[in-house]
């Protein structure tokens, strides 16, 4: 098995002219790992490691995860953009929450048919928590706040056109299930995630993508799909990195997909790369 793997993976950065590190954390029940920040001395050992092989500086990273911690992902972000002159995220499957905050500190993003981002959604496990009954008798244990799901509980308030003291009572309802300390984490979670990939798109702004845009624009959760979207579509150019730049939705400057999501194309519409 690892040999085919290593083939594979030879090829890939034979054909992009890069180096190449996988970075997969679990999805599997039970044995689920996530973004950490005690990847950073991996990552920083693999690119010293580079550096004495003669290495261009361009770098490609193969990202499989379900999310993990932002702060996590989006230091590794800066780390390897201090490390590297250019780097590549390649997407074959899920790249979810975290995973998304640190594609867009990537120089481009590659995704096969399979590719997913998604809103960059933490949910968040406090000591003031709500909690379950657990597996064993007896045990309580935390029940993690999604930062989407309070959010989408205030759109559904704001789309029940309450007046005042119906929206003051569905927050009291909401106050009385989840404490306000956690919802003050949640609404922070959140003012801290609209920082992170704006500092992290901001770096990729030329031209006429530095005019100011609308705030709904640089919020993740609008923009990734917008990406996701564009991805998807494919392109007939080569896909070389550093090669003719398109424009995606939103002004974004995007690249088209790499050839090694080819063997999708009998599947639909998707076009290969090269």
């Amino acid at each position: 098995m690892w040999a085919q793997r290593k083939a594979i993976l030879d090829k890939l950065e034979k054909e992009r002219g890069t180096k190449l590190i996988c970075y997969l954390t679990s999805d599997r029940p039970n044995a689920q790992a996530q973004i950490a920040n005690d990847v950073w001395p991996l990552f920083a050992n693999h690119v010293v490691e580079l550096r004495g092989k003669g290495w261009t500086g361009k770098l490609d990273v193969l990202i499989f995860t379900t999310g993990g911690d932002t702060l996590a992902a989006f230091g590794l972000a800066r780390l390897l953009r201090e490390s590297a002159d250019w780097i590549g995220a390649l997407v074959p499957g899920k790249c979810h929450s975290a995973g998304t905050l640190f594609a867009l500190g990537a120089n481009e993003i590659f995704m096969c048919q399979a590719g997913t981002l998604s809103p960059i959604d933490p949910s968040l496990v406090t000591p003031l928590n709500p909690t379950v009954d657990g597996p064993i008798p007896g045990q309580r244990q935390a029940v993690p706040v999604s930062v989407e799901s309070v959010a989408g509980f205030k759109a559904l308030v704001e789309d029940w056109s309450l007046e005042a003291s119906g929206k003051a009572e569905a927050f009291k309802t909401l106050a009385d299930r989840v404490h306000p300390l956690a919802l003050g984490a949640v609404y922070r979670s959140r003012q801290q995630i609209e920082r992170l990939a704006r500092t992290l798109l901001e770096q990729h702004k030329t031209g006429r993508s530095r005019r100011s845009r609308d705030h709904q624009d640089l919020n993740a959760w609008t923009w990734v799909p917008r990406l996701a979207n564009f991805a998807q579509r494919g392109s007939s150019t080569p896909s070389k990195p550093g090669g003719p730049r398109q424009q995606g939705s939103g002004g974004a400057d995007l690249e088209p997909i790499p050839r090694f999501c080819q063997r999708h194309e009998a599947r639909g519409s998707f076009q290969p790369a090269y």
